[in-house]
């Protein structure tokens, strides 16, 4: 019985760490968004000063502060 070790390790790879990337590269993506939702729906404000550097209030919302 000839037994091509790397077609071995080869099929592991394919069947079992990828699958286990993958997942770990969705979970990633998915707390990624939610983070960035949070911290967008976090940025409430009365004046200008309640807002982040590079923020300013408009309509009670702390939005990018365009150049110029």
């Amino acid at each position: 019985m000839d037994v091509n070790i790397p077609v071995i390790f080869l099929g592991l790879f394919f069947y079992l760490v990828l699958p286990v990337l993958i997942g770990l590269g969705i979970i990633l993506i998915y707390f990624q968004v939610t983070r960035k939702k949070t911290e967008q729906a976090s940025l409430t404000c009365s004046i200008n000063t309640d807002c982040p550097s590079g923020y300013v209030c408009a309509g009670g919302i702390c939005v990018p502060q365009t150049a110029g």
